[in-house]
């Protein structure tokens, strides 16, 4: 009976450390380096949401790991499959946001497949990241350019709003250790 109980408090602690680890925050800071970048187009300018839908397909058109122009516009595609597979066509332009927000965290991605941030600047330009599947991320205020000059984000989008986002490995393992301390407890009984 003792032992019994004792099972049951060691589940019922992890299930609990898992909840407070597998609830916080799943903010992911995105640059050029981060998993989730597809690439970047220059020259940035127009800048609409149809334009941008029309910058992302042709951005994953570009084969990987190369530097494609297609009319007048330079791609630089990164080694991103896209959870391993093809990309998915964007179609549809979802939320938009200004850059004037100071630090740009926090970003409700939940359920879009892309993130387009746009930065400002003669030399600056657009980046475009997959995100399906996360639920919050960061955006540098500043990028593109040296050391000295970087350009300061003008806007991002979310593109393909309501697609299926697949959940995180600690959601299901916070699921997962849930259903055993339950079903622990239910033996118990």
């Amino acid at each position: 009976m003792n032992r019994n109980r004792t099972t049951l408090k060691a589940a019922l602690a992890v299930a609990l450390i898992l909840c407070v680890v597998g609830l916080a925050s799943q903010a992911s800071a995105l640059d050029q380096t981060s998993d989730e970048y597809l690439g970047s187009y220059t020259p940035p300018e127009p800048a609409s949401a149809e334009d941008e839908v029309g910058y992302i397909n042709d951005l994953i058109s570009v084969a990987l790991n190369t530097t494609d122009t297609i009319d007048g516009v330079t791609y630089d595609r990164s080694g991103n499959l896209c959870d391993g597979g093809a990309c998915p066509e964007a179609v549809e332009a979802g939320a938009f946001k200004s850059g004037d927000d100071p630090d740009n965290t926090g970003i409700d991605v939940t359920g879009f497949t892309y993130l387009i941030g746009k930065y400002d600047g003669p030399n600056g330009g657009g980046v475009v990241f997959y995100v399906a599947g996360l639920t919050s991320v960061d955006l540098p205020a500043n990028l593109f350019g040296d050391g000295n000059s970087q350009y300061g984000l003008s806007h991002y989008s979310l593109y393909n709003p309501g697609t299926t986002t697949v959940p995180e490995p600690g959601t299901l393992l916070l699921v997962g250790s849930g259903l055993v301390a339950l079903g622990i407890w239910r033996r118990r009984r």
